[in-house]
């Protein structure tokens, strides 16, 4: 039987190792990965001219706004970025205008999205209450927790942090947190709020905030229940983590780009846009968690997409600007820039941002494989430019790595089967994606 379309003329990621041959894509799922006299007759037939075809990004830690806060991001801008920058699956975080807390809320969200995104997307919830963890389970992905900014009316003492991860895991559910203690942060901003300088924001989120979180989170994690944190910028931090591994505690956590390859000793030429939440640590941090990446102990890459508009970063005091950087378009050709310097592996790259990811949340995705969606890019490894915000799709167009010669283009990315990235075009029309629920993740 004919398949829909057929790849040809690549180099394929398979099992930690590259192979030239194709893919035959039917009713939106790979059906056969060979050489190419081994693949099905096609009606149509794409030449890969020797690009390197990757399982499509998969990003847990994205922040997509629309809703009330449209005018930062929404579903279509924000989902074209990721289809732009590699990513077919998205997990989107509940912090938008109205908060996501509860499985009501949740459902108008996917409503909206539904008709504009362009890649797969699950979401987060933040339950307001523990009673929304049950409702929402077939509906969200995880539960997100911000420590040093709680987004709902959700307690955030020991005794419910310990219910909620416990009742999540009951379900077989992931609590995801941002981990830093609000009481030290919010005393400590009150300190440095006589002085205007954005260095006073470094100096009011210390790394000793977010390894006393991550110290009292894993205090009220049990051994069989599993919870992610987000962002990890503290050397302290990987330590707790790495030991309740070895306590054999379901533990994972993720790095973003901007902690792995930017330090604060350079901020002051960004800007407000230097301002994230966790903040940027020194070089040597930097270098220390890119060496955690490389030997696994963190385990994957998020971007934490969190765009704003630009007068919101160019705002003064510090205190005034909203954390956080566009993200989806640049992570790759960052990554794929130090596997081109044999600084880390291809497989490494892909183990961190697409199968590790998948396989942490639940997705039958991340991997080159017959029977999986085929969510597939196509890359020039090879092809070298330098990054400009001023062409990013998302709405947010800054970048504290504007300028930045990177190597490592995305041609093409397919989802589901579908051509939704061509050569710098958005191919397909808004609504092309799919939602992502706990029932269709497997799909």
């Amino acid at each position: 039987m004919p398949s829909d379309m057929n790849i040809v003329g690549v180099k394929l990621y398979l099992q930690g190792k590259l192979t030239e041959g194709g893919v035959s894509i039917s009713d939106g799922k790979i059906a056969k990965i060979g050489k190419e006299s081994t693949l099905p007759p096609s009606s149509k037939t794409l030449q890969g001219h020797r690009l390197l075809a990757l399982p499509g990004l998969v990003d847990v830690h994205a922040h997509l706004r629309d809703l009330e806060l449209s005018y930062k991001e929404d579903y279509f801008s924000g989902t074209s970025a990721a289809a732009a920058g590699g990513f077919t699956t998205l997990i989107d975080m509940p912090n938008t205008s109205p908060v996501t807390d509860s499985a009501e809320r949740l459902r108008e969200k996917m409503d909206i999205a539904r008709r504009k995104i362009v890649v797969n997307v699950g979401f987060n919830i933040v339950p307001s209450n523990l009673e929304e963890v049950t409702k929402a389970k077939e509906l969200a992905v995880g539960y997100k927790i911000n420590l040093v900014k709680p987004w709902s009316d959700l307690s955030l003492d020991d005794s419910t942090l310990t219910s909620l991860i416990n009742r999540a895991g009951l379900i077989g559910k992931m609590v995801i947190f941002h981990a830093e203690d609000g009481a030290m942060v919010s005393r400590l901003e009150n300190e440095f709020k006589e002085n205007a300088s954005i260095q006073s924001y470094y100096r009011a989120h210390p790394p000793e905030a977010e390894d006393v979180a991550v110290a009292r989170v894993l205090g009220c994690t049990a051994e069989q229940t599993k919870i992610h944190f987000c962002h990890i910028s503290s050397v302290g931090s990987l330590r707790l983590i790495k030991t309740a591994k070895q306590q054999r505690k379901k533990i994972t956590c993720e790095v973003t780009p901007h902690h792995l390859f930017l330090s604060r000793e350079r901020a002051s030429k960004w800007g407000g846009i230097s301002i994230m939440d966790p903040p940027l640590r020194n070089r040597e941090v930097a270098k220390r968690l890119f060496s955690a990446l490389k030997k696994r102990a963190i385990d994957i890459v998020g971007t934490d997409h969190a765009p704003h508009s630009i007068g919101e970063k160019a705002q003064l005091p510090w205190w005034k600007i909203p954390p956080g950087i566009p993200g989806l378009e640049t992570a790759l050709p960052l990554l794929l820039t130090e596997v081109k310097r044999g600084n880390i592996s291809l497989k490494r790259v892909i183990e961190a941002m697409a199968e590790t990811p998948a396989e942490i949340f639940g997705l039958n995705r991340g991997k080159l494989k017959e029977g999986n969606p085929a969510d597939i890019i196509l890359v020039d490894l090879n092809r070298r430019f330098k990054i400009d915000s001023s062409i990013f799709f998302s709405k947010a167009k800054y970048s504290p790595f504007d300028g930045r010669g990177v190597v490592g283009k995305i041609v093409k990315t397919f989802v589901g089967g579908k051509l939704v990235f061509d050569e710098n075009r958005i191919v397909e029309a808004p609504g092309a994606g799919t939602i992502l629920t706990p029932k269709n993740t497997w799909a």
